[in-house]
Order: C-alpha cells, then structure tokens, then sequence
C-alpha cells in the first residue's frame, strides 16, 4: 500500500501518560494509525475526500480532520480508531481545537 504523507503529529489520548499512536493525513483520503512500538500502520480510516488539517482534543478521545474535497470535518474515536461523527462543512483547509478551561 502507497501512503503519501500530507501532515503527521503526535497525539495524546485523553487521559493516557504517554502517546501510544500517529495518526497521518494521506492525500489518497484516509487517515493512517501508526503505532509508536511497531512504527507500522496499525489502521487506517478511509475519510472519503481529500484529508488535510488534522487536530486533537484534549477533553474526549477523538481527533478531528478537515477532510477539504470530501466536505466535512471528521471526528474520529481514537478508543476505536472509527468516525465518530462528520459535519458538513464546505472546504474546510485547517482545524484547532480549543483546550479545555481550567
């Protein structure tokens, strides 16, 4: 399988010490799942569309995903490695999500 890396960063999970994964924007429109002790794909998330920006959520397990061609922002379960939920959204290019208040 031919991945082409758009982004890549490190993401906790909620409530985890340590980052147990990556998770990789690729433009052939899914998300790959790599594992930190293998350094292999452990996943992937077909996205349908054209993934870019990609962020994590310090308050729930999810990571979201501007998914540009496929118009919508994703939220994926980082406890399953599944969409979650998608939302409508025309072109999104970036994506932040905001810490939770202290």
């Amino acid at each position: 399988m031919r991945l082409t890396v758009a982004v890549f960063a490190v993401f906790m999970v909620a409530g985890c010490a340590a980052p147990t994964c990556v998770y990789v924007t690729s433009t052939g429109g899914s998300i790959a799942v790599i594992d930190l002790e293998t350094l292999e794909i452990s996943k992937t998330v077909e996205v349908s569309g054209g993934p870019w920006g990609i962020a994590a959520s310090a308050r729930e397990p999810r990571v979201y995903v501007a998914n540009f061609w496929g118009t919508s922002v994703v939220g994926i379960d980082t406890t399953t490695n599944t969409i979650a939920r998608s939302i409508r959204c025309y072109f999104p290019w970036e994506i932040a999500v905001q810490p939770p208040v202290k």
